[in-house]
């Protein structure tokens, strides 16, 4: 899902293996992955991932993903992540909602063949917006 939303999607620039079509990074084999799955369909509606750093100074994973990419914004005296224990530190990131759970203001295309084959209820797309929300959860359930 990753892949789909930020490279074919939004065509961000991240690391990518294209035999297998997945979007990974060095913080994903250290990271509580987090998925939604809607029950009837068996379709994938969200996920994300909660990045914990490790607490060995030494490792290149001992700084979250936004003091790495971002520190030059993370300009707070107090709370910069560098100065508050590592123990007690995380970062949700990653975080996609497939296409067929988004919002069904727009008229779906001729080309949009799984969002025409969904068949969802209205009842169901009610709970879509939810769906964030559920991933935010989702790690300490």
């Amino acid at each position: 899902m990753r892949h789909e939303v930020f490279l074919q999607e939004l065509h961000y620039e991240m690391h990518e293996d294209q035999t297998k079509n997945l979007e990974t990074d060095e913080y994903d084999e250290s990271s509580i992955h987090c998925l939604i799955e809607h029950k009837r369909s068996g379709q994938l509606a969200g996920c994300m991932r909660l990045v914990i750093p490790s607490t060995d100074p030494q490792s290149k994973l001992s700084k979250l993903p936004v003091e790495v990419q971002g520190d030059q914004w993370l300009n707070h005296e107090s709370i910069h992540p560098s100065k508050l224990p590592k123990h007690q530190l995380c970062e949700v990131s990653r975080l996609a909602i497939s296409r067929n759970f988004r919002s069904r203001q727009q008229i779906p295309s001729q080309t949009d063949i799984a969002f025409t084959e969904s068949n969802f209820t209205a009842d169901e797309e009610r709970t879509f917006p939810l769906i964030a929300i559920g991933l935010f959860y989702a790690p300490i359930h």
